[in-house]
């Protein structure tokens, strides 16, 4: 859970000095915001904090949401403003979409991997 929170870490880290230097800071700050959110969630979650495990839990269940957006969006074309945002930042939009289904997809698939723990952890009969 941890490494995934810091690969995020790398694309905001990535794309906040971008913003910075092609539109402005005001468009690099929701990119530092985010970065330094998913630093501080991945150290708690390293240290095993109770609260940090639960709320990444419930964020990577939602990342569903994240697969079936990109994936459409992907179907569909990129476009609007979404597109113009990362031709800005530098990066393909259909790479950048691509990323982001790929990290979704990773996300879901560690939420998965959780829940079916957690339930296999719970029909261990008792002796």
């Amino acid at each position: 859970m941890a490494s995934l929170w810091l690969v995020g870490v790398a694309f905001t880290g990535f794309a906040a000095p971008r913003a910075w230097h092609r539109t402005g800071v005001v468009s690099a700050l929701p990119f530092m915001a985010v970065t330094i959110a998913l630093l501080v969630v991945a150290a708690a979650v390293m240290r095993g904090l109770r609260a940090a495990l639960v709320v990444s839990t419930l964020v990577l269940g939602g990342q569903i949401l994240g697969v079936i957006g990109s994936a459409w969006e992907l179907a569909q074309g990129v476009h609007g403003s979404k597109a113009r945002e990362l031709r800005d930042l530098g990066v393909d939009p259909e790479l950048g979409v691509a990323l982001n289904l790929a990290y979704s997809a990773v996300a879901a698939l560690i939420f998965a991997w959780i829940v079916a723990r957690w339930r296999a952890g719970r029909r261990r009969p008792t002796s």
